[in-house]
C-alpha cells in the first residue's frame, strides 16, 4: 500500500490518509500526465484505512491531468475516489483516460474516473474516463458523493463530460449510490455538454438508487439469465429519455415470449423517466427479434414480439370490381335464359 509522499511540497501519487487537497491548492502530484502505453500513476489499495485515493492530482495549474490508474482491492476509503483530479487555481481544467477498477473493499466516498473543475470563464471537460466496478461496498456516510465515470464542474465556462463509462459485474454492493455517465455542472450558469457516456452491466440482480447522464446503456445480459428475471432495481429515479440501448447475451438461449425487466423503477419513491430513443426499440438477440418497451415503470425487452392479431379485409382492385361484376351479369342472363 503506497502513502503519502510530500517532502518537497509536491504530492506524488497517493493515498492521502488525512489531508484535504481542497483546502491545500498548492497540491499536486509529481508527475499528472501519461499514455495508454504507460500511465502517468498507477495506485493500488489492497488494505487499510484510508480518507483519499487520488491516482494524480493538480490543484496548482493548467497542465492536464491524464492517463492515470487506481485499483482498489481491498481495505475502506471514507472520503474520495479520483484517477485524475484537475483543479487548476486558474486556466481550463482536464482530467481524461484514467480509471478507477474497484473489485474490493469498503467505499464511505465517492468514486469518479476524471474530476475536472475550473473556475471563472474556463471551461472544465472530463473525457475518456471509466470506473469499473466487480465487487465491493459503496455505502453512505459523512460524504454522500456518488459514482461518476467523469465529471466536469465549471463557473461560467463551459462543462464538457464526454465519452465516459461505468461498468458493473459480478454482484457489488451499489444500493446507496447514484450513476452518472459523464456528468457537468456549472456553479454560475455555463453551458453544460454530456455526450457519448455510457453505463455497461454485465450482471443481474443489481440494485442503485439512481442513474443519469448517460447516452447509451449497454445491457450483457449473463447465460443464466431466465424469463421474468430483473437486471437493474432502482430506489430512486433512472433517467433514460433518449438514450440508446445495445443488448448482447452470449451464451443465453432466448425464446418466443421471453420477457426481462431491463430496469426496475417501480417501488415506491421510484422513477423511471422518460423513454429510449426510438432506434433502440426493436432489434435482433441470438436470431429472435426482440422489442423493448416502457411498462410503467419498468423497461422490459419481450423476445420475438408476436404480430397484430387484427382481422384484415384486403380491398380488390377496381379493374377486378369490373370483371367480377360483368361474370355476375353473365351468370344471371344464363340463369333466366334456363328458366
Amino acid at each position: 500500500m503506497q502513502t503519502i509522499l510530500r517532502a518537497t511540497g509536491d504530492w506524488n501519487n497517493v493515498l492521502a490518509p488525512s489531508i484535504n487537497c481542497d483546502a491545500t491548492p498548492s497540491c499536486r502530484s509529481a508527475s499528472v500526465t501519461g499514455t495508454a502505453a504507460a500511465p502517468a500513476n498507477v495506485v493500488t489499495l489492497n488494505s487499510g484505512n484510508v480518507e483519499w485515493v487520488f491516482g494524480a492530482v493538480n490543484h496548482q495549474d493548467a497542465d492536464a491531468v491524464t492517463y492515470n490508474q487506481v485499483f482498489i482491492n481491498g481495505g475502506e476509503v471514507s472520503r474520495g475516489i479520483y484517477a485524475s483530479y484537475h483543479r487548476p487555481v486558474s486556466g481550463a481544467a482536464n482530467a481524461s483516460n484514467s480509471s478507477v477498477i474497484v473489485s474490493g473493499g469498503t467505499m464511505v466516498a465517492p468514486a469518479f474516473g476524471g474530476f475536472a473543475a475550473s473556475s471563472g470563464n474556463d471551461n472544465a471537460t472530463a473525457s475518456n474516463n471509466i470506473v469499473e466496478i466487480s465487487g465491493g461496498a459503496f455505502v453512505d456516510g459523512p460524504l454522500t458523493g456518488n459514482i461518476a465515470g467523469g465529471r466536469a464542474l465549471s463557473g461560467s465556462g463551459v462543462a464538457t463530460a464526454s465519452n465516459n463509462m461505468v461498468k458493473i459485474s459480478g454482484s457489488p454492493n451499489l444500493a446507496a449510490k447514484i450513476l452518472y455517465g459523464g456528468f457537468p455542472s456549472s456553479d454560475a450558469g455555463g453551458p453544460l455538454v454530456s455526450t457519448g457516456n455510457i453505463l455497461h452491466v454485465a450482471t443481474t440482480g443489481l440494485a442503485v438508487k439512481g442513474l443519469d447522464w448517460f447516452q447509451r446503456l449497454d445491457f450483457q445480459l449473463p447465460a443464466g439469465l431466465t424469463t421474468g428475471d430483473t437486471v437493474l432495481t432502482v430506489s430512486g429515479t433512472a433517467n433514460i429519455d433518449g438514450v440508446l440501448v445495445n443488448i448482447s447475451a452470449p451464451g443465453l438461449s432466448v425464446n418466443i415470449g421471453d420477457e426481462f425487466v431491463l430496469i426496475d423503477a417501480s417501488d415506491p419513491g421510484a422513477t423511471l423517466s422518460g423513454n429510449v430513443a426510438p432506434a433502440a426499440r426493436s432489434g435482433t438477440l441470438n436470431g429472435q427479434l426482440y422489442t423493448i418497451a416502457r411498462s410503467g415503470n419498468k423497461l422490459v425487452l419481450r423476445i420475438n414480439p408476436q404480430a397484430s392479431t387484427a382481422t384484415s379485409v384486403p380491398v380488390m382492385h377496381p379493374a377486378m370490381l369490373v370483371l367480377l361484376a360483368l361474370a355476375l351479369g353473365g351468370l344471371a342472363g344464363w340463369r333466366h335464359r334456363r328458366a
